[in-house]
């Protein structure tokens, strides 16, 4: 791979190749082995914890409701409510700024079709396990869309999810740029996942430029 930034789709990344690389105008869903998801009956936050988010008691039956970027932060107070479920009830613009790095985030996100837009990941540019999720664990994310944003990491880099592990993403897509703050060939990129271990992803796209920018 050369040094030069790629102005191709990248779904997912893979150790020492970025796959679904091709022309925007064919993008298809990359799929891999399905997980079942086990719906989320219970959410151990507290009361308090509670108060962050616009509504819900945090399971699939009631989700907490995310509505800007102070209530997403809140998904990443603790173990506790990364394990919940949530559902996004508006578009949420960060207008430049860096979002929370989510992780391990174990529940269940629901994006409804709204967009997340404008965030910027570049600011501290090493390190793994960047993206709106950094890390991802029997997760289920439906319906979310990235906007203008953009990441730069070391390796495990996506818009959506850094390292996602027996993770469920369906209806989801990105757009904005990917970048690989590290010389070494084998890291992991991609437009939307930059790692996929286990899990699927169905009826998702990214039109992300993917590709390596090296630091001084």
């Amino acid at each position: 791979m050369n040094s030069s930034r790629r102005a191709w789709s990248s779904i997912v990344g893979t150790t020492g190749l970025i796959l679904a690389m091709m022309p925007l105008a064919a993008v298809p869903a990359a799929q891999a082995t399905s997980v079942s998801s086990t719906a989320i009956t219970t959410c151990a936050a507290t009361s308090k914890q509670a108060l962050e988010f616009d509504g819900g008691s945090g399971t699939s039956a009631d989700p907490f409701q995310i509505d800007d970027t102070e209530a997403l932060a809140a998904i990443n107070s603790d173990d506790t409510t990364r394990a919940c479920s949530y559902i996004q009830i508006a578009d949420i613009n960060y207008a430049g700024d860096e979002p929370p790095r989510i992780a391990p985030f174990t529940g269940e996100y629901d994006g409804d079709g709204h967009m997340i837009s404008n965030y910027d990941y570049t600011t501290v540019p090493t390190g793994s396990e960047k993206g709106l999720f950094a890390k991802t664990d029997g997760a289920v994310i439906t319906d979310v869309h990235i906007r203008s944003s953009q990441v730069t990491g070391a390796n495990h880099v996506g818009l959506l999810i850094g390292d996602a592990i027996d993770t469920t993403v369906t209806g989801s897509s990105s757009t904005g740029q990917v970048n690989v703050n590290d010389t070494a060939a084998n890291s992991n990129i991609g437009g939307l996942i930059g790692r996929l271990q286990g899990g699927s992803i169905t009826d998702s796209w990214s039109s992300a430029t993917v590709g390596p920018t090296y630091a001084n």
